[in-house]
């Protein structure tokens, strides 16, 4: 058992081993000298009993101490001029063919202070010259892979004499005897405190451990997460009340929004609940700044007027609530409509222009899109219908409708314009709402049409079909396009620019390419040293393709590479009615990199004229 623990004492590393130093130097003495054993002990008890008087310790006070003990010439001294003394005894033939003795001899003896079990991984790791818990762990290791340590382990037990013991004039059998006592009453013994220690360690020293971390999060991790808390909540409190001030300045100043008067059709008694909320997030934001700061808390009742203003400003907020719910639950339609004879127009392309009509001029509409619908009318009229939906009461659609602003169609040659009276939606203010706009437009099949606009998507207009397999990689809403009626679908479609479609078709070109390409090339990756590469289109493939593009109509040049080449070459396509047809690869140029091996691939002869002569034959070695 470890004396320091044994006697209690809180010592530093550097003064334990000055006493341990001390102690040692007394063992070694005692065996040079063919000293009692015994004598050891009482000087080992000495050495603690004196330190056990001390509360503190430094070098100064343990070298005092170890002084007052002596040095082990002076406190033997006696005991070995008197050995001297005495005649020699020559030794039996039986006494030096004892095998213990010589054990004792070299010092191959177990140490019981300290041991787990019974000492014999502390004189292993004193012989091999290893930290103990190693030896340790070997043994057990041995014990479950090869089963055979725990056998050696119990034939060191019972043959290693035990330190500091007796065993003068024994013979072999009595020998062997008081081993056994030994050892049994070691073995209870240190057992008894390993299990002993490790309860300790379960149960205390794993508490305290855990109590240190949780210390150190409450005292170091926690004011850091507290104070950002609060301050990411005092922030918001901020925030918000900021809002309700410029909000309340807007009202109190009496601005006032083109056909947005937002405040006008809220409740009087809103008013009373921003007060409310104002003074709840007043009170709270100053006290989530003084707590995360100063770990201050305010007065009770500074928290009761916050509560009871919170709790008004929330009714109030209700109340509200269910006041333009009722005001402004259900949706009313109506439109106005206009139209234009187009007989007179012999151009084949007409421009119509509805950017007056799109609301961009009302600032509760900005950013709002309109939808456009386009149909087919019959012989030569154009007509252009607004289609608007209002949520809120009849009332409110009333007034709204009897506020706008007829709407007219003008022809500038080819140039149709959709505007209203005055270029006003509204002529005179209208109640607040909100609106959904639809623009429904009947034109004569046989013209093509640009629609000029800012805010506005085609609910029923797409790309033309006869891009197939081109579709997905273009625009399929055709805003700055040119809409006309196609006999085959029988619908309004628009066509793509020469760029989007040679782009689309390269981006359906590349994706096939990389999913055809093992069909496809010469040069071929060994399953075993395939890599992953991630290309476009969330593609996965054993080559990082970094250029694909249109030579010409019938041909692509590829640029791929991997972890030791780089290849240039040229691929023949052809589209078929389902389908792309890929043919004569071609191998241009290979960048050859230092970590290139043949044995990568399963076929080098596309690119052996790339490979340098010297590098080739190096290569050929692998």
């Amino acid at each position: 058992m470890d004396k320091f623990k044994e006697y209690k004492l809180n010592i530093w590393e550097k003064e334990k081993n000055i006493v341990t130093e001390y102690l040692q130097k007394i063992q070694n003495y005692i065996l040079e000298n063919n000293i009692d054993s015994e004598l050891y002990h009482d000087i080992e008890e000495m050495v603690f009993e004196k330190l056990s008087l001390e509360s503190e310790f430094d070098q100064l006070k343990i070298n005092k101490i170890l002084k007052e003990v002596w040095e082990p010439e002076v406190i033997f001294s006696d005991y070995v001029e008197s050995k001297k003394t005495q005649p020699k005894k020559e030794k039996s033939i039986q006494s030096q063919e004892l095998f213990y003795e010589k054990l004792i001899e070299s010092q191959w003896e177990r140490d019981n202070n300290g041991a787990i079990f019974l000492g014999i991984s502390w004189v292993l790791a004193q012989k091999i010259g290893i930290p103990v818990w190693m030896i340790r762990v070997i043994l057990v290791l041995f014990v479950f892979v090869f089963g055979m340590s725990a056998w050696l382990y119990l034939l060191a037990w019972l043959i290693l004499p035990v330190k500091w013991t007796s065993y003068e004039k024994l013979s072999v059998l009595w020998y062997f005897q008081k081993q056994i006592y030994l050892e049994v009453k070691d073995f209870i013994y240190n057992t008894h405190n390993t299990i002993i220690y490790l309860i300790k360690f379960i149960f205390v020293k794993s508490f305290k451990m855990i109590w240190f971390i949780i210390k150190f999060i409450r005292d170091n991790i926690f004011p850091i997460i507290r104070f950002v808390f609060f301050w990411i909540l005092s922030f918001c409190f901020a925030s918000v009340l900021f809002v309700l001030l410029i909000m309340g300045a807007f009202y109190f100043s009496g601005f006032s929004i083109w056909n947005m008067e937002f405040f006008s059709v809220l409740p009087g008694y809103f008013l009373w609940g921003v007060i409310f909320w104002i003074i709840s997030a007043t009170i709270l934001t100053f006290w989530t700044f003084l707590y995360a700061i100063k770990k201050k808390t305010l007065n009770g009742y500074f928290f009761a007027w916050a509560g009871i203003s919170f709790l008004i400003a929330l009714f109030l907020g209700v109340s509200t609530g269910f006041n333009l719910a009722e005001k402004y639950f259900g949706r009313v339609e109506f439109s106005q409509e206009a139209s234009i004879d187009m007989s007179n127009i012999k151009e084949e392309k007409i421009q119509f222009d509805i950017s007056n009509i799109m609301f961009d001029n009302v600032l509760w509409e900005l950013g709002r899109i309109s939808w456009v619908k386009i149909e087919s009318s019959t012989w030569s009229i154009l007509s252009a219908k607004v289609v608007r939906r209002v949520y809120g009461t009849e009332q409110i659609s009333n007034a709204i409708q009897a506020g706008l602003s007829d709407i007219v169609l003008k022809q500038e040659g080819n140039r149709i314009i959709l505007t209203t009276q005055n270029n006003k939606i509204f002529k005179n203010k209208v109640p607040f709402s909100i609106f959904e706009n639809e623009l429904v437009l009947s034109v004569p099949q046989n013209k093509k049409y640009f629609i000029d606009g800012e805010y506005y998507y085609f609910t029923n207009v797409h790309l033309a079909e006869k891009y197939g397999d081109y579709q997905r990689y273009i625009s399929s809403n055709c805003r700055f396009r040119e809409i006309y009626y196609s006999q085959e679908e029988q619908w309004f479609v628009c066509d793509a620019n020469e760029y989007e479609i040679n782009d689309a078709k390269t981006q359906f070109l590349q994706q096939e390419l990389i999913e055809k390409f093992e069909n496809i090339s010469t040069l071929l990756h060994e399953n075993q040293y395939k890599r992953e590469y991630y290309n476009d289109y969330g593609m996965r493939s054993d080559w990082n393709f970094q250029n694909i593009y249109l030579l010409d109509d019938k041909t692509l040049s590829i640029t791929f590479w991997d972890m030791s080449l780089e290849v240039d070459a040229h691929v023949n396509f052809e589209n078929t009615a389902s389908w792309v047809v890929f043919s004569n690869f071609d191998i241009k140029d290979v960048d050859v990199d230092y970590a290139f091996k043949p044995k990568y691939y399963k076929d080098i002869s596309s690119i052996q004229k790339f490979i340098p002569e010297e590098e080739d034959e190096d290569f050929s070695k692998d």
